[in-house]
């Protein structure tokens, strides 16, 4: 079934719904008395389910009675209470509701250890360097230009044979 063939027996549907119930509106309007007779359940018949797919369109402007206010908190959290209901007049800097601060509260935390730590490591750098880190500096650096010129002149015959025993010894 196309588009416009369903939208025509829609349409159809609706006109003969609309003027079966308006003739009954209309013959009790009238006010002629009809005789009360129960009326039997009908039994339900099977039906099928067909989704309209149509827009209705219209031109005006929607006018709210009062002004709708775009209200926000600064933060996103759960909401703890609610001072105000619906449609209570407030003035400028009534507290509205509370949120939830504990997430703020930790972020407060997490930055002031933060900021601890950073002013502990510039007083740190900013101290003046004492006589045994200077050596144990000397030392360190001593111990690796030995052992890279270890590694630089190569392996000896007898460190090659130090390690094939060794590896013998593994097995």
């Amino acid at each position: 079934m196309t588009t416009l063939k369903r939208k025509i027996t829609l349409s159809l549907v609706c006109v003969a719904l609309a003027t079966l119930s308006g003739c009954d509106a209309i013959g009790a309007g009238l006010g002629q008395a009809q005789p009360e007779s129960p009326t039997p359940t009908p039994a339900p018949l099977p039906t099928r389910v067909l989704a309209a797919r149509s827009t209705v369109g219209a031109d005006g402007v929607l006018v709210l009675a009062t002004p709708a206010l775009a209200l926000a908190f600064e933060h996103s959290a759960p909401v703890t209470t609610v001072n105000v209901e619906a449609g209570q007049t407030v003035q400028a800097g009534t507290l509205l509701a509370t949120l939830d601060d504990t997430g703020l509260k930790d972020a407060l935390k997490d930055a002031q250890m933060q900021l601890d730590l950073t002013e502990a490591q510039l007083r740190q750098q900013a101290a003046p360097i004492r006589k045994g880190e200077i050596t144990a500096a000397k030392s360190a650096l001593n111990a690796a230009v030995l052992q890279y010129n270890v590694i630089k002149r190569g392996a000896t015959a007898s460190d090659i044979e130090q390690a094939r025993l060794a590896w013998e010894a593994a097995k």
